[in-house]
């Protein structure tokens, strides 16, 4: 009879033993933050453990909440917002609602395809801009294909402007000498023109007085003749 006793009681813990192996994994997963399922749009929040308690709140599916502790099926939480209260254990989990997973999830999909439209738009731009600087490119090179052969021009030309430029100088000194001595040639022209207006001066006056001297000696004679012929 007392063996059958320990047995029994050996069985009873062996019993135990495998109840609480068994749900040392959902005790652990019950621990820290928890869900609201989405077996329900809601779970009721109570004041105290049962259906007869006062209702807080109604929290949505996908909502945090921390576990405080656990009474029957009931479990005792807390929200972010620091409220405290009771609701069913059949309304929580530990895994995110796969409604608000989904939801995450697709919108996620949403913000990857609109990074996708604006990496396309962006490798568009990109093509183009690629394109433009091509052009870009190509114009410079024309540009600079057209001012070295313009600098060639230059310097061409200014080689030919040094050489006029000496030239210019040599005329200009040859033009400043030939234009002293026209004017040393004016000069003696005008003295040499001044001196023969006094010398052609000169000449009629003593022409004028040796025609008034011969006219004077013939008028004298004449009358020297005159009277000698009287007499």
């Amino acid at each position: 009879m007392a063996g059958l006793k320990g047995n029994n009681r050996r069985r009873r813990w062996y019993w135990l033993s495998a109840l609480l192996v068994a749900c040392a994994p959902w005790a652990a997963a019950w621990a820290g933050n928890l869900y609201v399922s989405d077996t329900a749009l809601e779970a009721v929040l109570r004041n105290g453990p049962g259906s007869g308690n006062q209702v807080i709140s109604m929290v949505p599916a996908g909502t945090r909440v921390n576990l405080v502790s656990e009474e029957d099926k009931w479990a005792e939480v807390t929200l972010e917002d620091g409220r405290t209260g009771w609701m069913l254990k059949k309304y929580l989990s530990d895994q995110l609602p796969w409604r608000i997973t989904a939801e995450k999830l697709a919108s996620e999909n949403k913000a990857l395809q609109a990074q996708m439209a604006q990496m396309k738009r962006g490798k568009q731009d990109l093509s183009d801009e690629t394109l433009r600087l091509k052009k870009d490119l190509e114009t410079s090179q024309r540009d600079l294909q057209s001012l070295r052969h313009e600098h060639e021009t230059l310097k061409k030309g200014a080689t030919e402007y040094l050489s006029l430029k000496s030239s210019f100088d040599k005329l200009t000194t040859d033009a400043n000498q030939a234009r002293e001595q026209l004017t040393e040639v004016q000069q003696g022209y005008e003295n040499l023109k001044s001196s023969s207006s006094i010398h052609w001066f000169l000449s009629g006056a003593a022409v004028l007085l040796l025609g008034w001297l011969l006219g004077l000696v013939m008028a004298r004679t004449r009358r020297r003749r005159v009277s000698e012929f009287y007499r």
